[in-house]
């Protein structure tokens, strides 16, 4: 069994590796064909080994530079946690998001398991609100904004007052 500080250099270098230095083919050497991928963004909230790497493929053709930073990094056992922030320039298709040349800085926390020397399972969130609002696929308005709003009222375009 690898100690916590060798499963974090696995898990960093996998990072580097697939992101910074364009190694995509590292996902099959790193990850285990029975691989389960858990983040909210998909129906059921689960990938397969074949439908995440299928994922992490279409985000390398989308932002073929990608870059990645590692923020901050823990491991406890067979897991390591990890902080990472992700950059690029949308230069092809997302699924539904045609590349339009956006540039993006993405916020992502995963929590990988390893075992006999391969990542058995993952948990990912990243900021996916934060994502589309970069490529302008969606916008909101924030009610944090320091403007001339009374307590208990904001205003939104249009001239209509809402009491929350």
């Amino acid at each position: 069994m690898k100690t916590e500080k060798q499963n974090k250099k696995f898990v960093k270098g996998f990072y580097e590796e697939f992101y910074n230095d364009m190694r995509h083919e590292i996902i099959d050497e790193i990850f285990s064909p029975d691989y389960v991928h858990h983040t909210a963004e998909v129906p059921g909230e689960k990938m397969d080994y074949e439908e995440y790497r299928e994922h992490m493929f279409t985000l390398a053709r989308a932002f073929p530079h990608m870059k990645a930073t590692i923020d901050d990094q823990m491991a406890e056992g067979d897991k390591v946690t990890t902080r990472f922030t992700i950059y690029g320039i949308q230069e092809g298709d997302l699924p539904s998001i045609p590349a339009r040349g956006k540039q993006v800085k993405i916020a992502v926390i995963t929590i990988l398991k390893i075992k006999d020397g391969r990542i058995i399972e993952g948990w990912e969130s990243y900021d996916s609100l934060g994502m589309a609002m970069q490529l302008g696929t969606v916008q909101i308005i924030s009610t944090l904004g320091k403007g001339q709003h009374e307590k208990g009222y904001f205003y939104f375009s249009g001239g209509h007052e809402y009491n929350v």
